[in-house]
């Protein structure tokens, strides 16, 4: 099976069907103070965005922090982040022992801990600490980010280089996830008269709210169409079937039409329920963008069907010429968007008399 998931507009996040919008602020940087511990130097971060830290709708995730300091023995060093409330978690503390500098190092959740690295920490790391997510849940994201650092011993001096901190802001899903299933069972060749089929494997999501199954809800599958690519030397001669997964139901696309030459090159048949056009309505030469399945809508007869399993394309044919099928694709649309909400005015009364 091939499978191609196209996010329209926004990037999938791994846990949830929804967009995130990224934004991230580089703060100060300077020389680091000598031998100050226990006194920490703060580099100050003004991130503008509005919101708090969580996992809903219109919240934050704190996505990384990214730094850059050059310091000789890198054991001396411990850095903090600390929100604008105070709220503080160690991202490093004494580690890299005698090696130098922090070069390119990115703390990000769900990475190995920054106490399996070595100097320079070039990579991607986890805090120290603990989870950036739950220390920082419900910290308010506007205001001053600061990395805070301290030098627990004499002789060995440096500075911050750089350092960023990124928000992404939790936005509403997408209306629409779609994806692609291609059955690799190709080119299918036959010489009629004959039936020939290939298969596909169609598998939902895997993501929450996902039901598998064909509808109109959300959570639930439109088949959007039907794509095949076929070369023949006699189209008329030949018809297409749907067998939909873990059924004996051969669902008709189109049959004995394009004339002598409608296939004598590769074309694209492109069935879906949004088209007007009859397929045996084609009598030769180039075929339509689309036709509707000779059996009806696809979405009506199918509603309720669970999608996942494999799905086969049944090829007829008459006579003796050969036909090949290059390509058979399934094109599905899964509703993923938020339920409408209603809202009611402020000291809105309604009144149902007769009359008012």
């Amino acid at each position: 099976m091939k499978k191609i998931t196209l996010i329209m507009f926004a990037f999938l996040a791994s846990v949830s069907l929804l967009q995130v919008n990224a934004q991230t602020y580089t703060g100060d940087t300077g020389a680091i103070p000598d031998n100050s511990c226990p006194a920490l130097t703060p580099y100050n971060n003004a991130v503008a965005a509005t919101g708090s830290v969580g996992s809903a709708v219109g919240e934050y995730t704190l996505d990384n922090v990214t730094l850059d300091i050059s310091h000789t023995w890198d054991g001396d060093l411990e850095i903090n982040l600390v929100s604008p409330s105070g709220v503080s978690l160690d991202l490093s503390s004494n580690n890299g022992s005698l090696g130098d500098n922090y070069t390119n190092t990115v703390f990000q959740d769900g990475a190995p801990s920054i106490t399996t690295g070595s100097a320079p920490f070039t990579g991607t790391f986890s805090a120290e600490g603990g989870s950036m997510a739950t220390t920082f849940a419900g910290e308010d994201v506007n205001g001053n980010w600061s990395l805070n650092i301290c030098d627990g011993a004499g002789g060995d001096t440096g500075g911050v280089n750089s350092w960023s901190i990124t928000f992404s802001e939790i936005l509403p899903p997408p209306p629409y996830l779609f994806s692609q299933d291609c059955s690799e069972e190709m080119p299918l060749e036959f010489n009629p008269p004959v039936v020939a089929s290939a298969g596909v494997v169609v598998a939902d999501s895997g993501f929450p709210n996902d039901t598998g199954i064909v509808g109109t809800g959300l959570g639930e599958y439109r088949l959007e169409s039907v794509v095949l690519n076929v070369q023949g030397e006699m189209a008329e001669d030949v018809a297409f079937y749907l067998q939909p997964a873990g059924t004996a139901i051969q669902w008709e696309l189109g049959a004995f039409a394009g004339g002598t030459d409608g296939m004598d090159t590769a074309v694209d048949l492109v069935f879906t329920d949004s088209s007007a056009n009859d397929y045996f309505a084609w009598a030769g030469g180039a075929p339509a963008a689309d036709y509707l399945p000779a059996d009806g809508a696809f979405n009506t007869a199918l509603a309720g069907l669970d999608i996942n399993g494999e799905w086969f394309l049944v090829v007829e044919g008459a006579g003796s010429d050969v036909t090949t099928v290059n390509s058979f694709c399934i094109n599905w649309a899964m509703s993923s968007g938020d339920a409408p909400e209603i809202f009611c005015l402020a000291d809105f009364t309604a009144d149902n008399d007769e009359g008012a």
